[in-house]
């Protein structure tokens, strides 16, 4: 099932948004440690981060253009996940992480 390997990671990137991060507070209150917080703290910006990204990276893949194959009225894709990491669809994956940061950068400011 490769065709819907980045769908699925898409996926579990939203549902570690959800439950991971939230976690990520929870648990921080309760750490003793600095070096526990600061995991803690690490594990909210992955959290946040590769969502951003993997939402990215599929735009750019659907911008760009998958190769298909129809067979018999089936719609078949030899990609991997690793092959829809190109340079384009990396670009614009960066972009959307660089214009997610920047919305929430500004939505902060707004309420200030």
């Amino acid at each position: 099932m490769p065709q819907y390997s980045a769908d699925l990671y898409c996926v579990y990137a939203i549902i570690n948004r959800s439950d991971f991060p939230c976690g990520s507070f929870e648990f921080r209150k309760y750490a003793e440690t600095p070096k526990s917080k600061r995991w803690w703290d690490l594990a909210f910006g992955i959290g946040s981060l590769v969502p951003a990204l993997l939402f990215g990276v599929a735009i750019g893949n659907v911008m760009k253009g998958l190769p298909i194959i129809l067979k018999d009225g089936k719609v078949i894709s030899f990609i991997t996940f690793l092959g829809l990491l190109n340079p384009y669809s990396i670009l614009i994956g960066i972009l959307s992480l660089v214009l997610f940061t920047m919305h929430g950068a500004i939505y902060i400011d707004i309420e200030e």
